[in-house]
């Protein structure tokens, strides 16, 4: 009987410390839904009027304000090719400077925003780094925004459609977010965030304490058991 439990215990641990490695450090795609809450051992999220519902977060920011992600911190940064995006929906940007983007970071100190942008005219999408590419006028209210990297070329996209490509961006990938903006008083844009995604060749490291002890949680309750019995 000893044996047989000795055996139990030690195969729930391999699974434990496999499912470890697995979502602590051998990851090539993360994924939120983020429809479930926020997940803090993930995101920091700053800014205002930020609401967990069903389809997603609900951001709704007035004044001089926003509502942040925060930076989804890469414990190992990546450091070759990679894909990231954020779904988002019923998106009001009702004045000059409203505007919703992704985000990305790089070890070197740059960053690029992938975004829809109230310009005080037409709203259009555009990539940025300091300097503006592919400003094309668009309707959208619902899609995916997204990043690509091949090499040292960044991509960006609004619902499938390339919008801009810009080069010189070969340094490793440290940290992704996306946020909605009003930079006017008076503005005051709304979205839904949804169906997070990041996804590289390379492996990469999130922190998700959560979920690991949520997979784990069986071992502890069998070994509590045991020392009680």
């Amino acid at each position: 009987m000893r044996s047989q439990w000795k055996t139990t215990v030690g195969g729930l641990l391999v699974i434990c410390i496999v499912i470890l490695g697995t979502t602590r450090a051998n990851a090539s795609v993360f994924t939120d839904s983020l429809q479930n809450g926020i997940n803090t051992s993930v995101w920091a999220v700053a800014g205002a009027t930020l609401t967990p519902t069903a389809a997603g977060w609900a951001c709704a920011p007035s004044g001089v304000n926003f509502t942040d992600s925060g930076v989804l911190d890469l414990l190992t940064p990546i450091t070759g090719d990679f894909q990231t995006q954020v779904g988002f929906s019923s998106l009001s940007l009702p004045v000059t400077d409203n505007n919703i983007v992704i985000y990305v970071v790089f070890a070197d100190g740059t960053s690029a925003y992938n975004q829809i942008w109230n310009a005080g005219g037409p709203v259009d999408t555009r990539l940025w780094d300091g300097t503006q590419y592919g400003v094309t006028s668009t309707s959208a209210t619902s899609g995916t925004l997204l990043f690509s990297r091949t090499g040292s070329t960044l991509s960006a996209y609004l619902n499938g459609v390339l919008t801009a490509q810009v080069g010189g961006f070969a340094a490793n990938l440290t940290g992704v977010g996306f946020y909605l903006r009003t930079q006017v008083e008076g503005g005051s844009p709304t979205a839904t965030f949804s169906n997070f995604q990041l996804s590289s060749a390379s492996a990469f490291q999130v922190p998700e304490p959560a979920l690991s002890l949520l997979l784990c949680s069986p071992l502890v309750l069998l070994l509590r058991r045991r020392r009680l019995a």
